[in-house]
Parts: C-alpha cells; sequence; structure tokens
C-alpha cells in the first residue's frame, strides 16, 4: 500500500501523466501493467503474455518503451524460454503493426513520429537536427538534482526504490525487478541525452516519469524494514509528506505562463533557470498558487471552448 501511494500520489504522474491526453498517461498505465504481470509471473499461466502485449501497447505509445521491452525479454529469456515464447508471440504484433505504420508514412519502420517532429524542433532550438547532443554531466545532475527538473526534490519519496533496488539481489523473490531496474538506468541515460533533457514547458522530471512505476515497484524490498523501523517510517512520511504536497501544487496549479513565462521561448529555457536555487519552480507555485490556480482554469476552459488539445503542462512532442 506505501508503495501505491507513493507512487499515485507522491510522483509526477499526478502532475503530468494524469493531465492531459498524450503520451504519457497510456504509455504509464501500460508499462505499469506490463512490470505487474512480470513480477507475479510465476503466480499464474498467461502472465508472461500478457506482459508482452502490455509492453507492445507501451511501444505504440512512446517507442522509448522498446528499452523495457528488450530488458525484459532478455530476462526472461535467460530464466524461462517457456515464458519468453509466450511473452514475444503476445508483443510480435504489436511490433509489425507500428513498422508498418512508420514504413507507410515516414519510409522506414524505424523512423517515428516522435523523431520526425523532434528533428524540426531541435533544428529550430539547437541549430542541429540531431536528438541525441546533450552531455551527460549536464543532464544527468538536472535531471536528479536541479532544483525546478530534480526527481530528488519533487519525489525524494521515490529515492527508496535505489535501496530496494540494491536489495532485489539478494534474494531471488525480488529477481523480476532486476530487468526492470536495467530499464530503468537505460531510460534515463535515453532521456539525458535527448536535446531537451529538460523536457520543454513542464513541471518536475518530465522526461523521466516513465520510470515511476519501476522506481516505486523498487520499494517493495525495502518497504517491510521501513515498517518496523520508527526512524525509517519517520523519514518515509516525511518524504512522501513533501512529495505529494509538491505533486498536488503542480497538479493544480501549473499552466504554460507563470514561472515557465520567464522564458523566452517555452521549448527552450535559459539553462540557468533550472538552477535557481532562490526561485525554483516549486517555491514559485506554492507562492502563487491561488494566481496560477485561476489561469489555469481559463487556460483550460478557452482550450474547451476552442475544441483545441489542451496543452497547459507541456507541448506534445
Amino acid at each position: 500500500m506505501l508503495t501505491a501511494l507513493a507512487f499515485g500520489l507522491g510522483s509526477c504522474v499526478w502532475p503530468i501523466s494524469s493531465q492531459a491526453l498524450w503520451q504519457h498517461p497510456a504509455t504509464t498505465f501500460y508499462l505499469s501493467l506490463g512490470a505487474c504481470f512480470l513480477v507475479g509471473i510465476t503466480e499464474r499461466k498467461g502472465y508472461a503474455a500478457g506482459c508482452g502485449a502490455a509492453l507492445g501497447m507501451a511501444v505504440l505509445c512512446r517507442p522509448t518503451s522498446a528499452i523495457v521491452v528488450a530488458c525484459v525479454g532478455a530476462y526472461l529469456l535467460w530464466a524461462n524460454r517457456r515464458w519468453f515464447a509466450g511473452y514475444v508471440l503476445a508483443g510480435l504484433p504489436f511490433a509489425v503493426i507500428l513498422a508498418l505504420y512508420n514504413g507507410y508514412y515516414f519510409g522506414s519502420p524505424f523512423e517515428f513520429g516522435q523523431t520526425v517532429a523532434s528533428k524540426s524542433i531541435a533544428l529550430a532550438s539547437t541549430g542541429s537536427e540531431y536528438l541525441w547532443q546533450s552531455p551527460i554531466l549536464e543532464s544527468l545532475p538536472g535531471l536528479f538534482i536541479s532544483p525546478s527538473r530534480g526527481l530528488a526534490f519533487y519525489s525524494p519519496v521515490l529515492l527508496f526504490g535505489l535501496v530496494g533496488a540494491v536489495l532485489a539481489w539478494k534474494e531471488p523473490r525480488y529477481r523480476p525487478l532486476i530487468p526492470l531496474q536495467a530499464a530503468t538506468l537505460l531510460l534515463i541515460l535515453v532521456a539525458a541525452k535527448w536535446f531537451d533533457w529538460w523536457g520543454g514547458s513542464t513541471y518536475g522530471y518530465r522526461p523521466i516519469v516513465d520510470t515511476a512505476p519501476f522506481l516505486a515497484l523498487m520499494m517493495i524490498p525495502v518497504i517491510d524494514r521501513v515498517v518496523s523501523s520508527r526512524w525509517m517510517l519517520s523519514l518515509f512520511a516525511a518524504l512522501f509528506l513533501w512529495s505529494a504536497a509538491v505533486q498536488f501544487v503542480g497538479a493544480w496549479s501549473y499552466s504554460l505562463t507563470g514561472w515557465t513565462g520567464q522564458w523566452r521561448d517555452y521549448d527552450n529555457p535559459d539553462k540557468a533557470s533550472l538552477w535557481q536555487w532562490t526561485r525554483p519552480q516549486i517555491v514559485y507555485h506554492i507562492a502563487n498558487f491561488q494566481s496560477e490556480r485561476a489561469t489555469k482554469k481559463r487556460l483550460q476552459q478557452r482550450y474547451t471552448k476552442a475544441r483545441m488539445p489542451i496543452l497547459y503542462l507541456s507541448p506534445p512532442e
């Protein structure tokens, strides 16, 4: 239950994935469903196929989910070849559909709508169509400890998942979490190399929000120790309350104006603003909660009347 609360209320899935109909909501759902099947794969027949189908749908929603497909597939091939066969057969139709779609509309099975659109955005913002140009030494700290993008500031409760990830290697029953660890690491590295690692105009760590369900699951090996230790439970409670409060503020007040409005371009900030310790995004939205909430409502009403997509979190990629 604590892990579910940390995921649902303490992660940026609330202010990001739940706020608009675009890639992240469906991707998060199918990644979570696939992970659920994977964790329970020894309990019932058909779970391997369910995992393959769910992750196949996740790739249709967001191509980076192919990383998860590969990591889980490698694990199943090692653990049980019958599971692997069911996994591949269930996921194969989705791969074929995506390849045919990409080939018809973009000229290649390996060209995606996201990459086609992103090349023009990268060219306009950086002067180059190359999509993998962010320096790791700048982007990784930004995704983890930047006061206006870092996971450690927006969802510190999920850091318990890092402790659980270490413990998962010590007990065989937690082995299904190992491919999710590998997938999480690779998804973060891919996001860090992307030309706009900060995720454009958004609230929190949007580029790596797809890892939230995995980080929450990785808390499972450590959660019993948390409950049995007074100081660990107190720390967990404090970090959870902060994380949930931060997500509440974002879900109810974030719009494209306000803190983001200081940028010359919604998608291209002065990167120094992402490291402002005196005026970080969280503090701004807490201090201006009422006015930002009113602005958000006006934008919602305007987009609804115009029958336009509600892009009050971030433009689609």
